[in-house]
């Protein structure tokens, strides 16, 4: 098998643990995407893809009081 170079590799399975995490908390999603194919880690509608410079995954805290990450 011949290695193919491209963008790709752990990172959406970081934002989309963030993204879950956020729902639990309370917190609202301002900007998510959701992947072309669905995902195997993760229901479908709860993944989060992120791509440098044109995909990003933003929340906002609703709550009166600051959330940690």
């Amino acid at each position: 098998d011949a290695a193919i170079l491209d963008v790709g590799g752990g990172i959406c399975q970081v934002s989309t643990t963030l993204f879950n995490a956020a729902l639990l908390a309370g917190l609202e999603p301002v900007e998510r995407h959701n992947h072309m194919f669905t995902v195997s880690y993760v229901a479908p509608g709860r993944d989060a893809s992120v791509s440098y410079g044109s995909q990003d995954l933003r929340l906002r805290n609703p709550h009166p009081f600051p959330v940690l990450l």
